[in-house]
């Protein structure tokens, strides 16, 4: 997730915030999580898809 991040923006990435499927579990929204943080990211939200599609849209 991070290098990816980093090649798109160009930058060093510290932060993130992980869209996922709605239909995701608390289990695995902490797994999201805890990838993040394996790769060196403080992810601070996790949002679901129709939220991001709100925001972005």
């Amino acid at each position: 997730m991070k290098e990816t991040a980093e090649a798109y923006l160009g930058k060093s990435v510290s932060k993130a915030i992980v869209m996922v499927p709605a239909y995701f579990d608390d289990a695995q929204r902490q797994a999201t999580k805890d990838a993040g943080r394996i790769v060196g990211l403080d992810v601070t939200r996790i949002i679901n898809e129709p939220t991001a599609a709100a925001i972005c849209g």
